[in-house]
């Protein structure tokens, strides 16, 4: 899997169960932040502790996919100060199955990154 350091998303947001995603994307030293969201309590100790990474957990009530969870994580990213909604480009990461390599599938959405007002950009 290749991921474009210099790309033009502001944040990333990952959906990962062990933190395999969050490592990864650590170990590249993107510039962008990355919130790593787990249901797991220590997944989510263990991603606080990598570079450039904020950790946070996912309510267990919520399902792991869905238009909810998305919004809350982009709530939360926005309360972090990760993000400034709707202007900045969210990349939503999420592996299918974790436990293998991670040659395996994985899919991500970009969402956001409308122009800023005049007003606004001073």
């Amino acid at each position: 899997m290749a991921f474009e350091k210099d790309s033009d998303v502001d944040i990333i947001v990952c959906i990962t169960e062990n933190g395999k995603i969050a490592r990864y994307l650590s170990k590249q030293r993107t510039k962008q932040p990355v919130l790593a969201c787990s249901t797991n309590s220590q997944t989510v100790r263990q991603c606080n502790a990598y570079r450039g990474v904020v950790g946070y957990k996912i309510p267990q009530y919520l399902p792991m996919k869905g238009e909810d969870l998305i919004d809350l994580l982009l709530k939360v990213a926005q309360e972090q100060g990760l993000c400034n909604l709707p202007y900045s480009k969210v990349m939503i990461f999420h592996g299918e199955n974790e436990a293998d390599d991670l040659k395996e599938k994985y899919s991500f959405k970009i969402i956001g990154g409308e122009e800023m007002p005049d007003e606004e950009q001073e």
